[in-house]
């Protein structure tokens, strides 16, 4: 795609028809997705932790 002001016009509306349409399913799956990348990042990242924290 190229960039142009009416598809950038274009992809705000859709954002925000998103954003009002399906908010709920969206910040439910980001919170999921946000939760399993932290405990994932956390798991891996344990041993440098108290290597440099503790």
């Amino acid at each position: 795609m190229s960039i142009g002001g009416s598809e950038n016009q274009l992809t705000d509306i859709t954002e925000e028809e998103i954003a009002k349409n399906f908010k709920v399913e969206i910040s439910q799956e980001y919170v999921v997705v946000f939760y399993s990348i932290m405990l994932g990042t956390t798991l891996a990242l344990r041993p440098w932790f108290h290597r440099f924290i503790f």
